[in-house]
């Protein structure tokens, strides 16, 4: 009997310790399998700083860091280039260093927008001038063409013309006729225009019916240098 009773107790025993176990909450167990030295995340915030645009003051960019609100922008006229600071003018330039203070430009970079900026308005410029001369040569050649006003005619019909401009217009008027100048800036060079001298032709016929006649040999040439001067296009051909 008693070895019986021996083994029925080392068997409940077991039975206990293996319910005590199967009892254990699992968080306990995993811990207790996880090494002590787990290894540490070495990319931890390295990534903190990415996306962010960050200035180098040496860069293969050539950029040196030096634009924006830190340059008081100054502009160098090229050799040869005279710029009369008028309020227009002054405003223009405020207008470039707010463009170039947005973009954060560097006082060369400002430079050479400025630089450009002038030279394309100068070739603008240029190549207005030279359409104008070949509108003006254009109507020179219509007038020489044209069957009431070319021809031998020419210089009778434009003496009436003058004439007429003379009897009828202003000095401000007469200005309009001529080609633009430093002294004649408000200049049209109208009074190469076919229509033009056809209008002012028919004025100096009537001038003259009223009495308005240019006479004498001194008048002539008085005349002929007051016309080479109003139609200086007209007399080309004759000064070659």
């Amino acid at each position: 009997m008693t070895d019986d009773t021996e083994t029925v107790e080392e068997l409940t025993e077991e039975a206990a310790s293996e319910e005590t176990a199967a009892e254990k909450p699992i968080e306990e167990t995993a811990s207790e399998d996880k090494p002590e030295d787990a290894p540490k995340d070495q990319t931890a915030g390295a990534d903190d700083g990415a996306g962010k645009d960050t200035k180098v003051l040496l860069s293969a960019d050539g950029d040196d860091g030096a634009g924006g609100d830190d340059v008081d922008y100054t502009f160098t006229p090229p050799d040869g280039v005279d710029i009369e600071m008028t309020d227009d003018v002054v405003a223009q330039f405020d207008h470039f260093k707010a463009r170039a203070k947005a973009v954060d430009l560097t006082q060369d970079q400002y430079q050479e927008l400025v630089a450009g900026e002038i030279e394309r308005g100068r070739e603008a410029m240029t190549k207005m001038a030279t359409d104008y001369q070949q509108r003006v040569e254009g109507w020179t050649a219509a007038t020489k063409a044209d069957k009431e006003l070319g021809g031998d005619k020419l210089p009778e019909i434009l003496a009436n013309a003058k004439l007429g401009l003379e009897t009828y217009g202003s000095p401000e008027l007469r200005n309009l006729f001529a080609m633009p100048s430093e002294k004649n800036p408000t200049g049209l060079g109208l009074g190469s225009h076919p229509e033009v001298i056809r209008l002012l032709h028919r004025a100096g016929l009537t001038a003259k019916e009223d009495g308005n006649l240019i006479s004498g040999d001194g008048g002539k040439a008085e005349n002929d240098a007051a016309l080479r001067r109003m139609y200086p296009s007209m007399f080309k051909e004759a000064a070659a």
